[in-house]
């Protein structure tokens, strides 16, 4: 808001005011022990929840951030290590307590395993553009975002267009599906627009 009242040559002291106040706030979000964001902060009979997710990457890849560069750098490389795949953002870092490897089965475990580890296609995106904010290297961000097309030509796919299984099955070609998707198979480059990785 501060940004737009400029554009708009509107005095901007208003959203200053309350934009200190909350950047002060958002510093309850870092888990300096495990060096990422708590997912979820002041929470009734759990407190804190330090578990890894991909929730705050969106903290880097937004152009205003509240967090250090060297937190920012934190969250990249802890995200690229444990919830990046070829194909998007684990929902839950593999090594977290609830953790489910395989998004299948009936309706009810399906839910269950919605936010636990299934893998999340769009955040690709989000993820591509705060690597480059990080590490400025624009070539190993467009490769990030472009980096899930390649796979679809040998993989089954029995999931939403939105997400898929984080521990994915790949099969030779002689046994892959039909050219052409069918209603429930994952479409590249269907869940978010190319990012605009060093466009002014």
């Amino acid at each position: 808001m501060i940004q737009f009242s400029g554009a708009l040559k509107l005095p901007s002291t208003r959203y200053e005011a309350l934009g200190a106040p909350a950047e002060a706030s958002f510093a309850k979000f870092w888990n300096s022990a495990r060096n990422h964001c708590y997912d979820v902060i002041d929470s009734p009979g759990i407190g804190n929840d330090a578990s890894l997710r991909p929730n705050q990457i969106l903290t880097v890849s937004l152009p205003f951030t509240p967090l250090t560069p060297s937190q920012q750098k934190f969250i990249v490389d802890i995200c690229n290590a444990e919830l990046l795949t070829p194909f998007g953002l684990r929902s839950l870092g593999p090594h977290e307590s609830g953790y489910i490897a395989h998004y299948r089965g009936a309706p009810r475990e399906r839910d269950a395993a919605y936010h636990q580890g299934t893998v999340w296609g769009w955040l690709l995106g989000p993820f591509a553009l705060a690597h480059f904010r990080v590490y400025q290297d624009k070539a190993a961000a467009l490769r990030l975002s472009n980096r899930s097309h390649k796979p679809f030509q040998s993989t089954v796919w029995v999931h939403s267009p939105k997400s898929t299984t984080p521990n994915r099955h790949i099969l030779p070609a002689a046994v892959s599906p039909k050219p052409g998707p069918s209603p429930n198979s994952f479409v590249p480059g269907s869940f978010f627009p190319e990012p605009r990785i060093g466009a002014k």
